[in-house]
């Protein structure tokens, strides 16, 4: 627990902290035993999705919820990571077909469902993205155990106008038909390690 934990923490302090990208290591199911001591990913949530619709956790039960935390105005990491996710399933091809990849804002403030549905037009349109009230976010950001920071950048004369970016963790969860965490993903996982460890996966459940 305490491993994960400062793990994720030091993602989002902004550390470069990158973890390798190997197939066994980082991309293998999680047994119940290692699950105490990564702790346990995952929980109920309600949210906004990219059409105004309100979307819960049990929406996507029977099919493997891939979960990323990030926000539109990211200049690289999440960009990045939805074309990674959007280029493994086109890998996949129909082994993918029960892998949901949702995209969950941790800038409700400027994230509102025109913005998500403009960003996610970018890549897969399987991709579902979710916002909602601070409250809500803070809810489901907590039960994953993913920590997030508001940076200030740039303050204007009149203090009207502020512009931030925000640091947080940026791997990506993978859950299984029920909701339960399975395997977390590092930041910088190719595609096609991305892909061959996904369907293994799939091929075991």
């Amino acid at each position: 627990m305490k491993l994960l934990f400062r793990t994720l923490w030091m993602f989002a302090l902004g550390l470069s902290f990158i973890l390798a990208p190997t197939d066994t290591l980082y991309a293998a199911e999680i047994s119940k035993q290692n699950l105490a001591k990564y702790g346990q990913q995952g929980g109920p949530f309600t949210l906004i999705d990219q059409r105004g619709k309100t979307v819960q956790n049990t929406d996507f039960l029977g099919k493997y919820m891939f979960v990323f935390f990030g926000y539109t105005s990211c200049p690289d990491v999440c960009p990045t990571a939805m074309q990674t996710v959007s280029d493994s399933l086109d890998i996949m091809g129909d082994l993918g077909k029960d892998i949901q990849p949702i995209f969950i804002s941790v800038d409700p403030e400027r994230d509102k469902p025109k913005i998500l549905a403009d960003f996610i037009s970018n890549f897969s349109p399987r991709i579902i993205a979710l916002t909602g009230d601070k409250k809500a976010i803070d809810e489901v950001t907590k039960a994953y155990g993913v920590r997030f920071e508001k940076v200030l950048e740039s303050v204007s004369p009149s203090n009207t106008d502020q512009s931030y970016l925000i640091n947080h963790f940026a791997g990506t969860f993978l859950m299984d038909r029920k909701g339960r965490f399975l395997v977390l993903f590092p930041s910088g996982i190719s595609p096609a390690d991305m892909a061959k460890n996904l369907v293994n996966i799939v091929k075991k459940h």
